[in-house]
């Protein structure tokens, strides 16, 4: 009797410990809920390095596993442009413009905003979009979203 009460609990609790193991935990439930912001507001999410992104944030200090590119479509430039702008010492500096950008596509009060919240910022002939690892809470995301949101009408888009 006791050896089959031993099988029993021990099979109950490999299925029950394999049925938690696939469920999120309360940081990636967190996490998810700002990819899903970010969705609503006609974002797109992928992961990625800073590397993978542009060769020139290969120095950039960021967790990889964690690190997300958050970023919307704007219609194509027939001209190619480019501009990226990444942390440095806690400040977002410009790396390198291209093309038909005013240079002061980003003011300083957005820099100073963004820099608390994102790793870079990358605008192209194609899409606005930031990197960051999810640290953030949904209101500070919200108000990454909105001044990115000024960059996409900036850039042409919508």
């Amino acid at each position: 009797m006791t050896t089959a009460l031993i099988i029993i609990f021990c099979v109950v609790g490999i299925v029950g410990g394999s049925i938690f193991w696939v469920l999120p935990s309360p940081e990636e439930r967190r996490r998810m809920r700002l990819r899903q912001q970010a969705l609503a507001a006609g974002f797109r999410v992928r992961q990625t390095t800073p590397e993978k992104l542009d060769d020139a944030l290969k120095n950039l200090e960021a967790n990889a596993w964690r690190t997300h590119f958050y970023f919307k479509a704007i219609p194509a430039s027939r001209t190619p442009r480019r501009a990226l702008y990444a942390s440095q010492g806690g400040e977002l500096k410009q790396q390198s413009i291209s093309g038909n950008f005013p240079h002061d596509l980003l003011s300083d009060d957005d820099l100073r905003e963004l820099s608390s919240q994102v790793k870079a910022v990358q605008i192209t002939g194609h899409e606005v979009g930031f990197l960051w690892e999810e640290r953030g809470t949904p209101e500070e995301l919200g108000q990454v979203l909105q001044r990115i949101n000024k960059l996409v009408v900036a850039a042409g888009g919508r």
